[in-house]
């Protein structure tokens, strides 16, 4: 081995995390809406579909054909991500 390839050529230098620097920095407003939508996106397709098993279950108070409904769910959900 040389004598180069036992040396470091390039280096990060720490940032400056003072507290007073931490604390200056804020993220925009766009920001957290933008991060939150799809949380908010995925609440509203989910909960309607909760509350319907549920009033299913209370009807029939029997669980594996919401189970089954459910496997197909998700099976459908991962080949339309794929």
């Amino acid at each position: 081995m040389g004598l180069l390839s036992t040396k470091p050529i390039y280096a990060t230098t720490p940032a400056d995390m003072s507290a007073g620097l931490f604390m200056a920095r804020a993220l925009p407003r766009w920001a957290v809406v933008y991060s939150l939508r799809p949380l908010v996106d995925d609440l509203v397709a989910f909960v309607p579909g909760v509350a319907a098993r549920l009033l299913i279950y209370l009807k029939t108070r029997r669980l594996p054909p919401l189970i089954v409904t459910r496997w197909r769910i998700s099976w459908g959900a991962m080949t339309l991500r794929l």
